[in-house]
């Protein structure tokens, strides 16, 4: 095979792909409004359940977590105890969040291509 064949069997397999590609994209029933609504539904709901957790964390302790001086050994420890509590709780209550949320913005999104479907 000259240069000239692996060079168009190349660019053949490019078109190929390029052509996949385009055929996966102009196939895809998702729309701007569906790409955002599957997006910001999940990460605002994360963003509001982070803040409230963080609140109710304050009143329950007292205080925000911190990291900084500590006066003795103990009250590091107890810190240090206190924040991955809080790292735990909180990446737990995010997950949990991502997956209702990311769900619940899905369900949206396959109840509006129905609906669109209807009407077509």
């Amino acid at each position: 095979m000259s240069d000239k064949d692996r060079i168009i069997e190349s660019l053949s397999q490019v078109d190929k792909a390029v052509g996949s590609k385009r055929e996966q994209i102009l196939s895809d029933p998702d729309d701007l409004i569906d790409k955002s609504a599957k997006f910001l539904i999940p990460a605002a709901a994360g963003f509001a359940v982070g803040k409230i957790f963080d609140i109710l964390w304050r009143k329950a302790t007292g205080k925000p977590v911190k990291s900084g001086k500590f006066s003795n050994k103990n009250s590091a420890e107890k810190t240090l105890l206190s924040s991955m509590l809080f790292a735990g709780l909180s990446a737990a209550l995010g997950a949990a969040s991502n997956y209702i949320f990311s769900g619940l913005s899905n369900k949206l999104v396959n109840r509006r291509h129905r609906k669109n479907n209807r009407r077509h």
